[in-house]
């Protein structure tokens, strides 16, 4: 709840998406928002190159440790609950292109 929060607080926009997204697909839609929220935040947030790379590698490893069913953080917890093997590994290599590009 505290990772939605934050993703919300960050785009108040979202709380009237959420509105017209079908209630099947709001734990889908919430966990891919917070992760981006996160994973923008690691990107682009941190004032050190270094740190900001850091962050974004361990968000690469535990996407595909959630693709396996081994998620740590909650997040990726919910999204592995609410996204495919194959779309988790998508993201996982988006991430990594962001590794690359910090």
């Amino acid at each position: 709840a505290t990772w939605v929060e934050q993703w919300l607080d960050a785009r108040p926009e979202m709380r009237l998406v959420e509105l017209y997204c079908r209630p099947a697909r709001s734990p889908r839609a919430r966990a891919l928002g917070v992760l981006e929220h996160m994973l923008r935040e690691a990107a682009f947030g941190m004032r050190e190159p270094t740190i900001a790379r850091s962050k974004l590698a361990w968000w690469v490893d535990e996407l595909v440790a959630s693709a396996r069913g081994a998620a740590r953080h909650p997040v990726a917890r919910e999204l592995a609950a609410a996204v495919d093997a194959p779309g988790i590994g998508a993201l996982a290599r988006a991430v990594a292109d962001l590794v690359d590009a910090c």
